[in-house]
């Protein structure tokens, strides 16, 4: 948000952005209630039999005397290998997406990644002896052997807690400043004994700039705006580093709940395993050093904007949190040399020293173990690759773990991937590894090959042949570490082709309902495939079936809940009840226009673009409303620097707080009484309100509670005002389930419970135990029965207790028809076993289907609608790959949403809507209906299309304004060349070529939109020699022809001065006539074969008096977002109106 302008003169990007996008309410604004509610306003949730929280494994492997004891996370299972054989010998049900696994006193403890507790398993049977619960996102844990103490990392809370495994219960809980502590080390070695802990998100020491100020005399428009990323590692100003602080220090002699202490700094970014060498006691430490501040544009960032990086540290709690005294570059090859795609150890993730000082590496998005000396001298490479006899595996092998077996010199390598081991001989690592199964992993295939496209940084098609300097170090996951947020700030635009301001790293995280995407609101889905190959330096973009893959995973990521939220998911407390009716009902800004108004419920955003203060570029001037998710995770201590440039301010802790530019430092600093109406109890309550906004799942969905005799009546209790109220088909926010044993018939069974709402019964997955009803089962917990209860997203109990591999059939099921239940497609012939049992085929042969009967769909709900999306849930009658089609007034597909996956439910989302329109001063505008249009196919191919006609909806209305002395917001409506003359003479282009601009949205019932009348429309001529990723601007005199100008100049009534935002020269067009229609001219000199020339619309203007002047307030109508940007498989019919190429 840049605070140029008082309010209401124009409107804020960010987290509240208070928006011209709603109807207008001021004279039906009702009365906030005496009491406030405690109920929230709306709620969404999700509904799959795989929400996929993404938890990436940390500590994944346990070698024990008798034998190895791993951790599946993606089936929520602890599997043991007894002998050398793929498959093993017992299985475990365990919290869900169990993400460490330790031992103690013979006991195995697993820490669970979306189940937020930590359980003992009883080593022979695998029984849930104990459970605890802890905060929010529990990552690493260690174990304090001498004192019996467990130190578990939690992401979301920000701290390491204690556990005392005597008593199995917190002790203490210490706090880290900083983001996201994860990966632990216990040193028994020191006095006192110490835990180590790294955050995943550090910071780098990099800030964004202050905005530039004006000149005297000069208005906007005057001098290029943009805030830029500062690297403060290059400045020699004295006090203006950030606490870029890696490493922290627990001793176990410290007081209770005091802070981490902080003993090292400057050692990465996105900081991953470390740990002690044993034989000169250094530190080491693994990272991804991001390159933010390394360049300001897409184009100079591609391929290279992150490296790789070991950090050894011989001075670890010397003085004040020294730096490391060595740095290593992981990605350069063994001997030196250039960088390669085969070197590259992209995302450094898991590291294990062998006992000899030597360590093992594993990078997680390159498939590539590496040995290293003692000093950190990389000396032998082994790829990870198929092993002899293990079944084709799905897309990457992704390793998150390593442990060496040191008396037999064997490396274990945990693949999340694959979900294997692989087990190398430390003699002899070239030879191809043995092979251990974990079990299935139920995500969808296509979802699992989508997985493996976003964390693949060596794509089969690279190579360093191409010139450029691209060397497989980079993936999605570099500035989206696990489908999140890297919380830094990065310059992206595409040189002079697309200019943008400084933005933040935004999640991927529940992306379905917050449409549009990027802070602008500029792309769909789709859009980012041009990344592939611009930003992260692939030598291709993905193929349309490797990019429908890609959007399934995307699409699968789930947020967290909210980890200070409620556990009933009500709001706790007066202060976050009366922000909600604030932010609800209190008209703060512009138009009367409340925070629900354009952040609307349960997501925050109604998928609006709206206009944000104008840095003098027309393509950074508009914003999309951003939803209000996940902000607790930007949370960071203030801190106080000086800037480059700039007098002392603070900054958020991290370097980037929040909005695009990331210069607010929190919540409440954003919403500042000096740029909203409100007082200073309204912004202490909306702070309030949104710190506890819902994350669109209920914190039940991560909580359990283990119930036997001794507790029965307490827990019971809680189990059913908790789990079972969450359940009841009025709510439908949790599924539930219970695993544990009972003795039945004499004899202690094993037993698999799943809830259904509806019946109010419990159903086991043995079919020889009766289901029964809540009362009955708390009267069958006698003697040594033992169950854990379980809250899952909506849609996961069925297949979490009763259908591991997801394949549509219950185990009982399973053993009736002789396949597989770890195996979802038993004959490997590509139908799942499920599938194959309804349409009468054998799943233990491999066969062709015969399957004539079209697929069809039951339990259609509209979860809710806004203005450019919707989103609705639906149940299959077999797996089906579904599209949703948006179908207008005319019978016209708007768009197309697709699944991508074969799934038998979905939640559907439908993007691309145009708003609903209304006039600012009163006057109707246009409605859009939509109508949506389920379109499945089934695995045998047969089609089927249906009009979902009961769930026709209205889009929400965005502002326009039908005012001529009104600034409007402006698209191009065509931009086509109509002559292109390339011989005459050599090396010259000459062309002709039309515009046409529009007003924004329809301003009557009737009309379509208005011509953009006595407009022109400014636009640079770029230039770029084949092989070139950077736009250069073209001026006089290799530019010319009646279009042709050196630059313009504005007015803001008071004073006329040069644009300088942007460098000249410029095309104008002519100005636009009565339809909104106008030409250009111009001629392009000097070029050679195979160069590429664009024309890159930069502003639609209003003339002034005098020639080549045109009116300041101009410069912000035009709407780059929802000018179209050319066809993608969302907007088939979508041409690119932002400008066109000609290659030459």
């Amino acid at each position: 948000m840049h605070n140029l302008l008082p309010l209401p003169s124009s409107l804020a990007a960010g987290v509240l952005l208070a928006a011209l996008a709603a109807p207008l309410l001021v004279a039906q604004v009702p009365t906030a209630p005496i009491t406030p509610p405690e109920d929230y306003e709306e709620l969404t949730n999700p509904f799959s039999s795989t929400t996929n929280f993404n938890i990436e494994t940390v500590r994944g492997l346990l070698l024990r005397s008798n034998g190895l004891y791993a951790i599946n996370t993606h089936a929520s299972t602890v599997v043991h290998h007894g002998d050398l054989t793929p498959a093993y010998e017992q299985e475990w049900p365990t919290v869900q997406n169990p993400i460490a696994i330790t031992e103690w006193s013979g006991r195995i403890l697993v820490v669970g990644g979306s189940t937020w507790s930590l359980v003992e398993h009883d080593l022979a049977t695998g029984r849930i002896l104990r459970h605890v619960d802890l905060p929010a996102e529990p990552a690493d844990i260690v174990i304090d052997h001498s004192n019996d103490d467990a130190y578990i990392a939690c992401q979301g809370a920000n701290c390491v807690v204690r556990i005392d495994l005597v008593t199995f219960q917190e002790t203490s809980r210490y706090p880290v400043a900083s983001q996201r502590p994860r990966f632990l080390v216990f040193d028994d070695t020191a006095t006192p004994a110490a835990v180590y802990v790294t955050p995943a998100l550090s910071g780098n020491n990099t800030t964004a700039s202050d905005v530039q100020a004006l000149p005297s005399g000069t208005g906007v428009g005057g001098v290029d705006q943009r805030s830029i990323v500062v690297d403060l590692d290059a400045t020699s100003t004295a006090g203006t580093d950030l606490p870029d602080e890696d490493l922290f220090r627990i001793q176990v002699t410290q007081a209770v709940n005091s802070p981490a202490v902080a003993v090292l700094h400057s050692a990465g970014t996105l900081m991953t395993a470390h740990g002690i060498n044993p034989i000169d006691g250094n530190y080491w430490l693994l990272s991804t050093e991001s390159l933010n501040a390394a360049h300001n544009s897409e184009d100079k960032h591609r391929g290279v904007f992150a490296f790789a990086q070991l950090a050894i540290a011989n001075n670890v709690g010397v003085g004040t949190r020294p730096k490391p005294s060595t740095l290593i570059d992981l990605d350069a090859p063994i001997g030196g040399g250039q960088k390669t795609v085969g070197s590259s150890m992209s995302f450094p993730y898991a590291l294990a020293f062998h006992s000899s000082g030597h360590a093992a590496i594993a990078a997680s998005t390159s498939d590539l173990i590496t040995f290293v000396t003692q000093t950190g001298t990389r000396y032998a490479d082994v790829p990870i690759v198929q092993p002899a006899g293990m079944p084709t595996p799905i897309g990457r092998a992704i390793p998150r773990d390593l442990e060496w077996d040191q008396q037999r010199n064997l490396l274990y390598v945990y693949c999340w991937g694959w979900n294997k081991v692989l087990l190398f001989d430390g003699n002899n690592p070239a030879n191809a590894p043995f092979w251990f199964e974990l079990g299935p992993d139920p995500l969808a295939v296509e979802v699992q090959e989508g997985r493996s496209i976003f964390y693949d940084a060596k794509r089969a098609q690279d190579n360093n042949t191409s010139g450029t300097p691209f060397h497989g170090a980079v993936t999605c996951s570099t500035c989206h570490p696990g489908g999140g947020m890297d919380l830094l700030g990065w310059g992206l635009s595409d040189s002079f082709a697309d200019v943008k301001d400084l933005m933040v790293t935004q999640s991927l995280l529940s992306i379905g309902d917050t449409f549009p995407y990027h802070w602008r609101g500029e792309r769909n889905l789709d859009h980012f495939n041009g990344a592939f190959k611009g930003l992260l330096g692939h030598q291709s973009v993905l193929t349309a079936s490797e990019l429908e893959k890609f959007e399934a995973f995307v699409f699968s990521l789930q947020a967290p809940a909210n980890p200070i939220q409620h556990i009933d998911r009500k709001l706790d407390g007066l202060p976050a009840r009366g922000g909600q009716q604030a932010f609800l009902h209190t008209p703060n800004v512009l138009f009367g226009q409340t925070c629900a108004d354009c952040h609307q419920m349960p997501s925050g955003t109604n998928g609006n673009r709206v206009a944000e203060i104008v840095l003098g570029i027309a393509s950074t001037a508009t914003f999309d409303v951003s939803h209000l998710r996940q902000l607790t995770h930007k949370n960071q201590d203030r801190f106080t620097l000086t800037v480059p440039g700039s007098l002392s301010t603070q900054r958020a802790r991290g370097g980037f707080g929040i909005a695009h530019e990331g210069l607010s430092l929190d919540v409440k600093d954003f919403l500042s009484p000096s740029r909203f109406n409100i007082t200073a109890t309204e912004q202490d309550e909306l702070t309030e309100f949104i710190r506890q906004f819902d994350q669109g799942i209920a914190p039940a969905a991560h909580r359990a509670y283990l119930i036997d005799v001794n507790n029965k009546v307490a827990q019971a209790a809680v189990i059913n005002s908790v789990l079972l109220y969450q359940a009841n088909p009025a709510r439908g926010w949790v599924d539930v389930v219970a695993i544990g044993s009972e003795s039945v018939s004499g004899a202690v069974r094993d037993i698999r419970w799943v809830y259904d709402p509806a019946t109010q019964m419990f159903q086991s997955h043995d079919g020889s135990v009766p289901a029964r009803n809540w009362s009955n089962f708390q009267s069958a917990i006698t003697g040594s029965a033992r169950y854990l209860f379980l809250g899952l997203p909506p849609g996961g109990g069925v297949r979490f207790a009763h259908d591991p591999d997801n394949d549509g059939l219950t185990d009982l099921q399973e053993s009736t028809a002789g396949s597989d239940p770890r195996n979802r497609d038993t004959d490997g012939d590509g139908a799942d076993d499920g599938y194959e049992v309804q349409v009468g085929s054998n799943p233990l042969l491999v066969d062709t289907q015969t399957d004539a009967v079209p697929p069809s769909s039951s339990a259609f709900t509209t979860d809710h609608t806004a203005a450019t999306f919707a989103k609705f849930r639906v149940k299959f009658s077999e797996p089906v790959k579904w599209e949703m089609h948006a179908v207008d007034a005319t019978n016209t597909v708007v768009s197309v949403t697709r699944g991508g996956a074969f799934v038998r439910e979905a939640t559907i989302h439908m993007h691309e809507l145009n708003p609903s329109t209304v006039d600012a001063f009163g006057f109707a505008g246009k409605k859009h209906f939509y109508t949506p249009r389920l379109v499945l196919t089934d695995l045998a191919g047969n089609p089927s299309s249906q009009d979902m006609t009961a769930h026709n909806f209205q889009a929400a209305d965005q502002l326009v304004s039908t005012t001529p002395s009104a600034t409007v917001k402006l698209l191009i409506d065509t931009l086509t060349p109509t002559v292109i003359s390339r011989s005459v003479p050599p090396g010259q282009l000459d062309v002709q070529a039309n515009v046409s601009v529009r007003t924004k949205g329809e301003v009557t019932a009737v009309n379509g939109p208005f011509p953009g009348t006595s407009r022109v429309v400014i636009a640079h001529v770029l230039h770029r020699s084949p092989g070139n990723a950077t736009w250069t601007v073209m001026n006089a005199p290799q530019l010319g022809g009646a279009s042709a100008i050196a630059g313009f100049q504005l007015n803001d009534g008071t004073n006329t001065y040069n644009y300088a935002a942007l460098p000249g020269g410029f095309v104008a067009s002519t100005v636009t006539d009565g339809a909104g229609d106008g030409t250009f001219q111009f001629s392009l000199s000097g070029l050679s074969v195979g160069d590429e020339v664009r024309l890159s619309v930069v502003a639609i203007l209003k003339p002034s008096s005098g020639t080549n002047i045109f009116q300041r307030v101009s410069l912000e109508e035009w709407d780059l977002p929802q000018t179209q940007n050319g066809a993608t498989a969302t907007v088939p019919t979508a041409q690119d109106l932002r400008g066109f190429s000609i290659v030459y």
